[in-house]
């Protein structure tokens, strides 16, 4: 016997002001042994204007059922059923025109092991014995309760099958090219499951016209961008204010006598108005222009949310001669104004003024600035010249081996009894990285416990009768 498993329904949106959330009427919360052909029914609110349902796999997916739009009916029935054992999530948003939407508590219940072979399926398009079928018909069928594919068989009178396939868990078919005219079709659905497949299915028929009677569709609707909108507070949860009147001009252009409707990814009818545009994570729409004749073209666009840009600290730079500006990401750019005027610079642009170099990130309707001084000054690189004979390491190798894997000053015997207060290292964009004295006269190349890159270091030594001498040396790995 297999386990049971738990569905979750969330109703997602935004909270609203002490506004009660509706409880499930069937199944009841806690309940088992639920249906897998089961309608989903909760307690109608005062005030909703819409609901729109997602069914998956995961919290908030989306692979049962995309973000279906209900309207103001507070029930929905999985159009393919739900799956048997397996942990479901179930998303209901709650829309409203003068509130914030609503997002309610979870509520559960679990749904049956399914021991048998499902049912036998009908044909719902072409009816059994209909006459004078378009040849340019499809093939669907009624959903088996149980079923997670169905076998389709389809003859004529002349023997043999045209078509036999396992199509998996779908409730139509479309043949590859228009049937033959003046045919009588013989087609059996056989439904499955993992227990086997359904049992003495009938056959039923239809016969096809003379000939396949297309309307004209001529028009056009031509491909649109995808629409992106920052979750500002990270929610997955956000709504969307699409003009229109702006976006049918750009789907139909300058034709006319066209009808432009929205549909889900399922193919239903939804009100896409401003209010209703509320998407989690994302959703897919299909925009359909319909003609006179009733001829229909479609395209689809997507509404994504993407997370807030956010900059990292940044350094400010010294270097003697000149600095490039290294790479970045690809939503920030690097303006010598505030967000995003002035001059555009570009990586791998060479500076060699000083100045404030800001970096502006843009993502959808939100942004993000940071900037940081870039200081071009020769003298930070010049070695002070000082009567001294003091001896400094050009170069050490901190890899473990115990050669050389340690930058320090020694006062006896090499550097002839001259004696140094303090040591101050800096890396090449001018960051202070450690401080040395006669107590601690020595560096590993760590900083905080984190190896430093090999590079160029810079310092300052701060000679015992006053005098500074400025030098640099090698790290290497």
């Amino acid at each position: 016997m297999k386990s049971l498993f738990t569905i979750f329904i969330f109703f997602t949106g935004t909270i609203a002001f002490s506004q009660t959330c509706p409880n499930l009427i069937s199944p009841l919360d806690g309940s088992t042994n639920v249906p897998v052909d089961t309608s989903i029914n909760w307690d109608f609110v005062e005030g909703v204007t819409g609901h729109i349902i997602s069914i998956g796999t995961s919290p908030e997916g989306t692979d049962i059922i995309d973000q279906r739009d209900v309207g103001s009916s507070a029930t929905f029935t999985p159009p393919l059923g739900l799956p048997e054992n397996k942990l479901i999530y179930v998303t209901i948003t709650l829309l409203f025109s003068d509130q914030p939407n609503i997002t309610c508590p979870s509520q559960t219940f679990s749904t049956q092991d399914v021991t048998t072979v499902p049912d036998c399926s009908a044909l719902s398009n072409p009816l059994n014995t209909a006459g004078n079928v378009n040849r340019a018909t499809n093939i669907s069928w009624d959903y088996a309760p149980g079923a997670t594919s169905y076998q389709l068989l389809v003859r004529t009178s002349l023997g043999g099958d045209i078509v036999n396939q396992y199509l998996g868990n779908v409730l139509s078919y479309t043949p590859l090219r228009d049937l033959p005219a003046s045919t009588e079709f013989f087609v059996t659905i056989i439904p499955l499951n993992e227990n086997g497949s359904a049992i003495n299915c009938t056959e039923e028929s239809f016969t096809t016209g003379v000939n396949a009677t297309l309307p004209a569709c001529d028009h056009t609707i031509y491909p649109i961008s995808d629409f992106y909108k920052c979750d500002v507070d990270n929610d997955h949860f956000e709504e969307f204010n699409i003009n229109l009147g702006e976006l049918e001009a750009s789907l139909i252009r300058d034709q006319t006598g066209l009808v432009i409707t929205y549909h889900n990814a399922g193919g239903d009818l939804i009100d896409f108005s401003p209010g209703t545009q509320v998407v989690v994570n994302q959703r897919t729409i299909i925009a359909r222009a319909t003609n006179i004749d009733g001829c229909y073209k479609e395209t689809s666009f997507k509404l994504t949310l993407l997370s807030p840009p956010t900059i990292g600290s940044l350094f400010d730079i010294v270097e003697c001669e000149s600095y490039t500006l290294p790479a970045i990401d690809n939503n920030s750019g690097y303006f010598t104004g505030l967000r995003g005027s002035g001059n555009q610079l570009r990586a791998g642009d060479i500076i060699t003024t000083s100045q404030i170099i800001h970096v502006y990130a843009v993502q959808a309707d939100c942004s993000d600035e940071s900037s940081f001084n870039v200081t071009i000054d020769p003298s930070f690189c010049q070695e002070e010249t000082v009567e001294t004979n003091a001896v400094f390491p050009k170069f050490f190798t901190p890899n473990g081996d115990d050669i050389n894997d340690l930058w320090k000053y020694e006062s006896y015997p090499e550097n002839h009894g001259i004696e140094m207060e303090f040591i101050e290292i800096y890396d090449r964009y001018g960051n202070f990285v450690m401080y040395l004295n006669q107590d601690n006269p020595e560096w590993d190349g760590n900083l905080n416990g984190n190896p430093q890159p090999s590079s160029d270091y810079w310092f300052k030594a701060s000679l015992a009768d006053g005098r500074i001498f400025k030098g640099h040396f090698a790290l290497k790995r």
